[in-house]
């Protein structure tokens, strides 16, 4: 079906790891600095990589001299181009999409990003700043001094933003999203492990969770192999929790996986780091 025109007065968003963000008239810039309208947690981003202008009759994107480039539609954009409805936006590794929302029709009201997050005072869960409330735990309490920035550098808190949508995406069963999501994260975790940035227990545990609920309801292992592998290199292991449920998968798939918990077991039992419920539960993917 043939992209819809854009159309005077309508209202245009963009939608990045499924949330959506209003685009005011006037300049929306993206990149990786704080002082961008958007800002991206990513080293392929320039400072100022890319601005999308929004006029009376349309919207545009440029690109702002950037290092990696701008892509829509899988087309590099050299100067500008006009968007339209359902473009895709490649900003470094990030994928943006570009929609088009009717005059009259009726929607909640979104804020623009300022890239900005928090963490919610009662669970702690990052969420961006603009949100009235905790997506997780509905509290409307945030430690404010604990704000954080796109700054460019691998952080830790990437990695429970990405927990967070994830599990948005199980639950309404988005699979697509869900892979991408996964991949998302696959390269944070990657970046962390290769920056040697120590990874925290608790959202790498909560990672581990989610994805031994993907892998359960697909019947794939695939995810839990790589988890598995990062845990191994972390010298760490999975918590029983995540362990039990990669469990349930099919017998080749368990005994798969039983290969890389052994060696995610050998990296830490020399250095008694292990808790005997963790250890019991990875034993439990042998059979």
């Amino acid at each position: 079906m043939a992209p819809r025109k854009l159309v005077a007065l309508a209202r245009y968003r963009l939608r990045f790891m499924l949330q959506e963000l209003d685009l005011s008239a006037g300049e929306t810039v993206i990149g990786r600095s704080v002082g961008c309208h958007l800002t991206l947690e990513d080293p392929l981003v320039s400072r100022r990589h890319a601005r999308i202008v929004v006029r009376d009759d349309g919207a545009s994107i440029q690109d702002l001299s950037s290092r990696n480039g701008l892509y829509v539609q899988g087309q590099a954009v050299q100067g500008s181009r006009e968007l339209m409805d359902e473009d895709r936006i490649r900003i470094g590794k990030q994928e943006l999409v570009f929609s088009v929302i009717p005059s009259g029709t009726a929607l909640p009201a979104v804020c623009r990003t300022t890239g900005f997050l928090c963490h919610c005072a009662r669970c702690g869960v990052p969420y961006a700043v603009e949100s009235s409330q905790c997506p997780s735990c509905g509290c409307a309490d945030r430690r404010e001094e604990d704000t954080l920035t796109g700054s460019g550098e691998p952080r830790t808190w990437s990695v429970e933003l990405s927990v967070e949508v994830l599990k948005r995406a199980i639950l309404l069963e988005r699979w697509n999203d869900v892979e991408f999501v996964l991949r998302r994260v696959k390269d944070n975790v990657e970046a962390l492990v290769a920056a040697s940035v120590l990874v925290d227990r608790a959202p790498l545990g909560a990672l581990a969770e989610q994805v031994a609920a993907v892998c359960v309801k697909l019947g794939d292992g695939l995810w839990a192999r790589w988890l598995l592998t990062m845990y191994a290199c972390l010298e760490m292991v999975p918590p029983a929790s995540a362990t039990i449920e990669l469990a349930r998968l099919p017998e080749s798939e368990r005994l798969a996986l039983s290969v890389i918990a052994e060696r995610a077991l050998n990296s830490v039992r020399d250095r008694s780091r292990i808790l005997v419920e963790d250890e019991a539960a990875l034993l439990r993917l042998r059979g």
